[in-house]
């Protein structure tokens, strides 16, 4: 049996443009029985169709509500009938080709609005059987700048997908409102673009179980922050290579990670607060904390995930700006030509990583960090030895005048610093 579709198009009674517009579909060798209740299709062609789709405030999606529930009878007891045996469903081959898809995505504040065009979709022996395993591809065109390949097995039931994937150069403004919500900085710029291995599978208890391995990079990334509207904090590339990620119970390996040409600005309002405290939104408390849960608040939060390791870390070509305008006038200063490394980052108690960084402030005095670090504990541990020399005193003149009521002719600042807290908590 053979089916033919031309100009085919959908839409609500109370909307003028169509949600699915399928200029023509060819369905070639099919097979319908219906006492073994089976459907084999041989082929499925279709090309240059166009498909709308809607996620509501609450989540769901407006195509799905078209299609009516499936309520499970009940007997007259209010005990549930056996189910019926399912329609087993094959495809030998399907090619959608030069398909656009529109996405709407209403949950955020601000609406997000997603084109995907050439779409081309091609799969072999799709089934609905019972560890039935077929073959997908796919490609595609993210609003009109980055691109998504992929192909590999899948699997209906259960549902699971062995997937060889890259995405190159998928523009990441496009996601600021759902940044917006957890964030209080707006992204102008930035790209991600990544190759590897994923997969998914949906245990029988529904749940999913994620892995990813490959290589993945953030570059040309650019922000500001909203309050001030000034640069925050950009970079030219961030790369991360061999990075093994697994979800369902979360664990991450990282073999390197290494951040170039980056630049990061940090202010201190007249009111006294960093710009960097403001960042996060956090949620509105729903009364007055209690002394005691003030004090749990600011202790590191228990049960964070034990298995992150990140082999290396390689820092270069870095610059950090400094304005205190809590002082009239106000003080600057830049360290700049940051360059260092963190070795041996782990999750693990029992584990320390070297640190190495150096760099100068205003162009001429030296710093240099090294020591030793956890910040991946649950209780953070630093040791560290900070040397700093020849720090010109007359650029601290603000605060001199503030403080003493005096400036500051001339003078340098030379020390040997040792940080240790071996334990966070105990501060607190």
């Amino acid at each position: 049996m053979n089916l033919h579709l031309k100009d085919l198009k959908v839409k609500k009674p109370e909307e003028e443009e169509e949600f699915l517009n399928i200029p023509n579909l060819s369905i070639i060798e099919s097979d319908l029985r219906f006492p073994q209740q089976e459907i084999k299709i041989g082929r499925i062609r279709t090309e240059k169709g166009k498909i709308r789709v809607l996620r509501q405030k609450d989540g769901s999606f407006d195509l799905l509500k078209l299609i009516p529930p499936s309520s499970q009878e009940t007997s007259q007891k209010g005990e549930e009938k056996e189910e019926g045996k399912p329609w087993l469903i094959s495809v030998r081959e399907m090619l959608f080709d030069q398909y656009q898809l529109l996405l709407e995505d209403r949950t955020p504040k601000d609406p997000v609005l997603f084109s995907a065009e050439e779409i081309k979709l091609k799969g072999e022996n799709i089934s609905t059987a019972k560890h039935g395993q077929g073959k997908v591809s796919l490609s595609l065109l993210l609003n009109r700048q980055g691109k998504i390949l992929t192909n590999g097995n899948i699997g209906i039931d259960p549902l699971r997908a062995d997937l060889k994937m890259e995405l190159k150069g998928i523009p990441i403004p496009a996601f600021q409102p759902y940044i917006t919500e957890k964030l209080r900085i707006h992204i102008t710029g930035g790209a991600i673009s990544t190759r590897g291995d994923f997969s998914f599978a949906l245990s029988e208890a529904k749940k999913p179980e994620v892995h990813f391995t490959g290589d993945l990079s953030l570059n040309q990334f650019t922000s500001v922050e909203k309050r001030s509207g000034e640069e925050l904090l950009k970079w030219d590339s961030l790369n991360l290579e061999d990075l093994k990620f697994h979800f369902e119970p979360l664990k991450i390996q990282i073999k390197g990670v290494s951040l170039s040409d980056f630049y990061a600005r940090i202010l201190l309002y007249p009111e006294g607060k960093l710009n960097l405290q403001e960042i996060l939104v956090k949620e509105e408390l729903p009364k007055e904390p209690s002394p005691q849960e003030k004090k749990e608040e600011r202790q590191p939060q228990k049960g964070l995930p034990k298995q992150i390791q990140i082999e290396r870390i390689t820092l270069q070509g870095g610059k950090i700006e400094f304005n205190d305008r809590s002082l009239e006038p106000a003080y600057s200063a830049k360290l700049v030509e940051i360059g260092g490394r963190v070795s041996g980052l782990s999750s693990e108690e029992s584990t320390m990583a070297d640190l190495e960084l150096r760099g100068k402030l205003d162009e001429y005095a030296p710093l240099e960090i090294v020591g030793k670090i956890n910040p991946l504990k649950e209780d953070l541990f630093i040791d560290l030895k900070v040397r700093f020399k020849d720090m010109d005193l007359t650029s601290m003149t603000p605060y001199s005048g503030k403080y003493v009521g005096y400036t500051i002719e001339k003078g340098k600042l030379s020390f040997d610093l040792k940080y240790l807290i071996p334990k966070l908590s105990d501060f607190y």
